[in-house]
């Protein structure tokens, strides 16, 4: 599926079907500074701060939905969206991921796909956060990094 992203007049919009592509893009959501993170099946727009705008793949609602939908989440400042799951996280650095976890990259101390954002099972706040193939890495407030989920490569 080809996903057409148009930003103008502080309006992000999306058309999901480009079989037409002089048809206008629909209104996704209206914010003047999105964030935008695509994964290797999934894409994510993050209005500032809020809920994410998520679609493709199958991990942001576990059901194969290529429609834009929102994800009931605690406001978000940033995410990153990884292969098959997204991190997000809060103004106060908490950081929750959801989708795929079969590495444990949720970081939930668990290998259970999750539909909904979930807490990371950690009391560190967080600056940055970086969502990948199988793993997820943090940046702590103190400049320490941290990493969870597969480490085959020695990336976590």
């Amino acid at each position: 599926m080809l996903v057409r992203l148009c930003a103008y007049a502080a309006a992000v919009h999306v058309c999901t079907s480009c079989r037409n592509p002089d048809a206008p893009p629909a209104r996704v959501v209206s914010s003047s500074t999105p964030t935008l993170s695509a994964g290797t099946v999934v894409l994510c727009l993050l209005p500032a701060p809020g809920e994410p705008v998520c679609w493709g793949g199958d991990f942001a609602r576990l059901d194969s939905s290529s429609l834009p939908h929102f994800v009931a989440s605690p406001s978000f400042v940033t995410i990153s969206t990884g292969t098959e799951h997204a991190c997000g996280l809060t103004a106060t650095g908490i950081a929750y991921c959801w989708g795929k976890n079969q590495y444990g990259q949720l970081g939930d101390g668990t290998t259970t796909a999750r539909a909904l954002p979930t807490p990371v099972s950690t009391s560190r706040a967080f600056v940055q956060i970086a969502a990948g193939g199988g793993n997820t890495c943090a940046l702590a407030f103190d400049q320490s990094a941290f990493c969870w989920g597969h480490g085959s490569n020695g990336e976590a």
